[in-house]
């Protein structure tokens, strides 16, 4: 199909309505003429280009994002959103006795030098805490640094992050959408087939891609 931003430019668009002027007229850029109908070309060039654009949106093999989006629902397929990520954090009363402080649940933390913000809430065990981080995406997956209190706390000696929990996912990227919008259309997930499996995987969290082998291939 033809790219009609490619073919139908501006100046290619001059060139056509120029070639049927009489050769005896002044055909010149700047030339009567060519003022005339300069304006109508520029229009003619911006209608090409939102077609060169419609077309390419027609079709999900070149669609851009939203428009892929619009694709995918047809075959009730919606983009992974993005998630939150877990951190461990590890609290003290006293570091240098290392006494355990177990924080309310609830209460928030910046991680120094970054401009993540993390709530508590869930005990891992004695001074250890899960903390979900209050903006979704990869940002959040840091793994060490020092955990500053938002508001004030008293009993707090110290705490930092000593690992990621769950990693956070950014909001599924536009090529790997595509790429599970064309894979739908090779195998439709039914009964326990291949592709059901493949799906059935894919949609568990943090989990980017897998191989299905035959039951009798693993005997």
């Amino acid at each position: 199909m033809p790219q009609f931003n490619n073919i139908y430019t501006y100046e290619n668009i001059q060139k056509l309505k120029m070639a049927v002027v009489p050769q005896n007229l002044d055909t010149r850029e700047g030339s009567v003429i060519w003022t005339t109908v300069a304006a109508n070309s520029v229009e003619m060039a911006l209608a090409f280009a939102q077609m060169s654009i419609n077309q390419d949106n027609s079709f999900p093999d070149t669609a851009n994002r939203e428009y892929l989006i619009r694709h995918c629902a047809i075959r009730g397929i919606t983009p992974y959103p993005a998630t939150r990520a877990t951190i461990h954090g590890k609290f003290y009363s006293d570091v240098i006795n290392e006494t355990p402080y177990n924080p309310p649940v609830g209460t928030r933390f910046t991680v120094q030098n970054t401009k993540m913000t993390y709530e508590v809430k869930k005990q891992i065990s004695d001074g250890n805490w899960e903390l979900v981080c209050e903006t979704v995406g990869s940002a959040g997956n840091i793994s060490e640094g020092t955990l500053v209190p938002v508001n004030e706390i008293q009993a707090l000696g110290g705490a930092s992050v000593v690992g990621v929990l769950i990693r956070g996912e950014d909001d599924e990227d536009t090529e790997a959408l595509r790429e599970r919008y064309m894979e739908s259309l090779k195998a439709q997930p039914f009964g326990g087939n291949k592709a059901a499996y493949r799906e059935m995987c894919r949609n568990i969290n943090n989990v980017g891609a897998c191989k299905v082998y035959r039951a009798y291939q693993n005997q």
